[in-house]
């Protein structure tokens, strides 16, 4: 009896090691490897996340770039400039700041 068994098993093993070390390879490789799918899935996103912020970089050195042109070109826009960002005023002038708090606005 124990003869025909092991031949039986044997027989069964010859006929379905291939694809059962087939999918255990597959497994290993998706779930237990350095490089399976959830880092694959994780190093995607950061590619995308990367790739839209070169995307807005190349857009502020443009923008940032026409305006560079702009200011050594006009005399105007260079005080208006320095108004806006810097708070500069003609000694003529008086200007007023007016800071609003987060609990003030509604």
């Amino acid at each position: 009896m124990k003869k025909i068994f092991s031949k039986i098993l044997r027989l069964n093993y010859r006929k379905w090691w291939l694809p059962f070390a087939v999918v255990c390879f597959f497994v290993y490789m998706m779930f237990f490897d350095a490089n399976n799918i959830m880092k694959r899935m994780e190093y995607n996103r950061e590619i995308e996340y990367l790739q839209s912020e070169i995307k807005r970089y190349k857009e502020q050195i443009k923008s940032d770039s026409l305006e560079i042109e702009a200011l050594k070109t006009d005399k105007e826009a260079i005080e208006r400039y320095a108004r806006e960002k810097y708070g500069y005023k003609s000694e003529n002038e008086d200007v007023y700041i007016i800071e609003l708090n987060e609990d003030e606005e509604d």
